[in-house]
């Protein structure tokens, strides 16, 4: 009989266009990550667990459940990994954020990486990014329903980790634009890895990748520039709407001064 696998993965989340696709690059330079981006596994363990489309927070598994569900999981993600065995696995899909109670269910003991850009900037990034239109990217067509995805996505996100005491590391893009060395040695203590230098060349990192599949292919490819912080501030008048939705975000997250802290831990 084959030995159960044992691995688990980090899952790397946020709002879109909240760095998630910078960070991923930048760790992909460390020797024990391997990070897989932006793979819709959940659509894809539904299609042999059509279960899942039904599950709830009170809907538990069995041992036997999560072990299958773990093994389907691998059996996916191993397609797309370049290397397996030891090391941190990085599963970075950003909308994952939205299936948190599903995924704690089927990995326990993970830990998550929260990628945090200011509320404002992310709407407006969004709004201004021309997705390939799904049923969540349609939100995006508006900045008010942007907004609403938003708050309801950190509602559910937040709800999981109070509920079940997740193991969380909120990062901040803008502490990675000022302050690259510490935002990158507290993320990579958070994952119990040492110090790697490489994590700082993102140019390199990309140049490596080739393709990359999300729409942040141009700007990742560059040395990190300040040019995308708070340029919401220059659509204030239009924004309004917005801010009443994301303020309790804007207050949870400690944006309310230009000077944010390096990371916000959850507990």
């Amino acid at each position: 009989m084959q030995a159960p696998d044992t691995r688990t993965p980090t899952f790397l989340v946020g709002f879109p266009r909240s760095g998630t696709t910078l960070l991923d690059t930048c760790l992909r330079g460390h020797s024990e990550i391997a990070v897989m981006e932006e793979i819709e596994i959940v659509a894809e363990l539904a299609k042999d667990f059509p279960e899942l489309l039904e599950w709830s927070p009170a809907n538990n598994l069995c041992n036997t459940q999560r072990r299958a569900l773990q093994a389907a999981y691998w059996r996916v993600a191993d397609r797309y990994l370049d290397a397996k065995g030891p090391g941190v696995v990085i599963d970075k899909m950003p909308l994952n954020l939205l299936d948190v109670h599903l995924l704690h269910n089927i990995f326990p003991s993970t830990k998550r990486v929260l990628a945090l850009r200011h509320p404002m900037d992310c709407v407006l990034s969004c709004f201004m990014q021309n997705f390939k239109l799904n049923l969540p990217m349609a939100t995006m067509l508006s900045t008010q329903t942007a907004a609403g995805l938003y708050d309801a996505g950190m509602q559910k996100f937040d709800q999981a980790a109070f509920t079940y005491g997740l193991q969380v590391h909120a990062h901040k893009y803008e502490a990675l634009i000022d302050a690259q060395i510490d935002s990158l040695r507290s993320l990579l203590s958070f994952l119990k890895l040492p110090w790697n230098s490489a994590v700082l060349d993102n140019v390199g990192q990309a140049t490596a990748r080739g393709r990359i599949n999300t729409p942040s292919y141009a700007q990742v490819s560059q040395p990190l520039y300040s040019t995308s912080k708070e340029r919401w501030r220059r659509y204030q008048t239009e924004l309004a709407p917005c801010k009443e939705t994301l303020r309790p975000w804007i207050e949870r997250y400690d944006y309310e001064t230009r000077n944010t802290p390096e990371h916000v831990d959850i507990e």
